[in-house]
């Protein structure tokens, strides 16, 4: 399995807890169009043939572009590339982009998954995160997904809001489990270096949720879901029975991919490559027949670490018998001491051969995983 991702990187504004590569000057649209479907044939040996099961445009807000510039694409990746009959194709869409025509063609380009950034169904929470569209237009946009015909659909939510209630968190929860949707994505808000909320924090002007807060949010997500039939399958990603992101699911079991547009990764299981973050270096490099990138050739250690990170944020755990094989001895070894004081204290479980998280040990994953990866 291979898998393909889609870098648009236009926003109508910026929100001030995003630090994905973004901007909100598009008129340079026509020409990052054009570099788009020639990276497209450009990079058509990246992938060696294999074939391609997931598509997904990210962004960025890819529901920014219009349906004939959609179809261009995804038409040049058909012609370009060996994809399966029966790929996902996945976009991320705002709700205040869309309508009932703008879905119903998307089905028709051949989109089978939509990703709707919902994010709260409370506008005074919606107001904070400086969303541009408001709780009604969240009812819209999935009233309009099923109308036009989608049955994949999943939505983003963000918790951990500074100052939120848990009564607000539980609501906007069952709101959202009032609609069909397969799948749920859901973040803790988290204030990065940069954007907005960064220097508002740093000017002391934001402060974020108390630890015990947010955990008492996080055991309310994952109780709630379970409650509905969804299975917690990766540490943001919820979904009934037969509906994981297979897109996702695809970085966690380190398969290869190619990222297509300014800012996109790539991974070809024996490097990673990353595009450059500026539109205009990029269309104007593409146009010219040249992607620019930078590329780091990964060691041993680094696909042990990837594999440490990416197993055990998902419900499959990482598997002993599976370092050895691949790793060797030694990285068991490690392995086995590392993980000794998460084990005894319950962060994490052991079953034959599989660790994986426990759901204490699933909300503290971050010091985990920067206890156990090895470092130079």
């Amino acid at each position: 399995m291979s898998a393909i991702y889609i870098h648009i990187p236009y926003c109508k504004t910026k929100c001030p807890y995003c630090d994905f590569f973004s901007v909100t000057n598009r008129q340079d649209e026509s020409y990052f169009n054009k570099a788009l479907l020639n990276e497209i044939s450009l990079q058509k040996d990246y992938l060696q043939n294999r074939k391609i099961q997931t598509i997904y445009f990210g962004g960025g807000t890819p529901s920014l572009l219009n349906n004939g510039d959609l179809n261009k694409i995804i038409h040049q990746l058909y012609k370009i590339f060996n994809i399966s009959e029966n790929a996902e194709i996945t976009i991320e869409c705002n709700p205040d982009d869309v309508s009932l025509n703008f879905f119903k063609e998307l089905r028709k380009a051949g989109f089978n998954r939509l990703s709707l950034g919902i994010q709260s169904f409370y506008d005074e929470d919606l107001k904070f995160l400086g969303r541009r569209h408001n709780a009604e237009q969240n009812d819209l946009a999935i009233h309009w997904a099923l109308e036009a015909g989608f049955e994949n659909i999943s939505i983003d939510l963000i918790y951990g809001l500074p100052g939120s209630r848990p009564e607000i968190w539980k609501g906007t929860l069952d709101k959202a489990f009032q609609y069909p949707f397969k799948h749920l994505s859901a973040y803790h808000l988290t204030i990065e270096p940069g954007t907005e909320f960064g220097e508002m924090l740093n000017r002391g002007e934001l402060s974020e949720l108390p630890e015990e807060n947010s955990l008492e949010q996080f055991r309310m997500l994952i109780d709630v879901a379970e409650d509905r039939g969804f299975e917690h399958y990766e540490l943001s990603g919820f979904a009934l029975p037969g509906y994981y992101s297979r897109h996702n699911t695809g970085y966690w079991m380190q398969r290869p991919y190619l990222g297509l547009g300014p800012s996109a990764h790539s991974y070809n299981c024996q490097t990673r490559q990353w595009n450059i973050s500026n539109i205009k270096l990029y269309y104007e490099s593409v146009l010219k027949g040249k992607i620019p990138f930078k590329q780091e050739i990964l060691t041993t250690k680094d696909h042990f670490n990837e594999y440490l990170i990416t197993r055990l944020r998902t419900q499959w755990g990482a598997d002993l018998a599976q370092i050895r094989n691949k790793f060797g001895s030694d990285y068991k070894d490690y392995i086995l001491r590392a993980t000794r004081p998460f084990l005894d204290n319950s962060y994490m479980k052991r079953n034959g051969d599989i660790l994986t998280l426990t759901r204490e040990g699933k909300f503290i994953s971050d010091a985990i995983f920067r206890e156990m990866v090895l470092g130079e």
